[in-house]
């Protein structure tokens, strides 16, 4: 069963949480231009960029208020080369179709996208990821954000950096915004997995794939 309404079911399960909770987020982002555009019903195939901010709108923390500003933000981490000593990106398909320079809502969109068909596979072994991890912290000027992955044999951790939507500078939260509130969330192979089921029987060209505030973003 695919739809809107299943996916709202799902992560409601998945992340423990009321439907209610759940659907008034969709209801957020669909008006803030964040849900895609092409179909209203419950039975509408939401796109894997949907998965993405209704993850992130919960993982992001602050006030749900500003839920849609803090998803356009915190989309646009950016992945951080050499942390580490990381020289690449990881021997996965996951990243076959994104540079150095790409986004944590770019690689969300991708993980919900192999995770709808058969899941992300290791070029290293020619295996599935058998496990994965999503660290979100948010603190008083940003975020920072590592994805864990694993396979049989080995494993692979991707950090990520809110430096600012705009390029590769750090811009601090606006002065109403300040606090010393640091919170930390983590979601694993189980949410992916979970809702990309919501997802089936999707194309990456589909009309209403990306409402994706980091599309078209990309820097040089």
């Amino acid at each position: 069963m695919t739809g809107t309404g299943d996916l709202v079911r799902r992560a409601a399960s998945v992340l423990g949480v009321p439907e209610s909770t759940v659907r008034s987020r969709v209801m957020l982002l669909r008006k803030e231009a964040l849900w895609s555009s092409e179909g209203r019903g419950k039975s509408a195939n939401p796109a894997p960029s949907d998965a993405s901010n209704l993850l992130l709108s919960f993982l992001g923390g602050g006030l749900v208020t500003k839920a849609a500003e803090t998803v356009r933000m915190i989309r646009c981490c950016q992945h951080i080369l050499n942390f580490r000593d990381q020289k690449s990106l990881p021997p996965v398909n996951l990243f076959a179709d994104l540079g150095l320079d790409h986004t944590l809502g770019e690689m969300l969109d991708a993980v919900f996208e192999k995770w709808s068909d058969r899941g992300p596979i290791s070029d290293a072994t020619g295996g599935p990821i058998t496990d994965a991890y999503l660290f979100v912290e948010r603190y008083r000027q940003g975020w920072e954000a590592e994805l864990l992955l694993k396979d049989s044999n080995a494993q692979w951790e991707v950090h990520y950096e809110f430096l600012g939507p705009r390029g590769r500078v750090a811009v601090p939260f606006p002065k109403d915004d300040g606090g010393d509130l640091f919170t930390s969330a983590r979601v694993t192979k189980t949410t992916f997995s979970a809702l990309a089921k919501c997802l089936s029987g999707r194309t990456p060209n589909s009309k209403n794939y990306p409402a994706r505030a980091d599309r078209g973003k990309r820097r040089k």
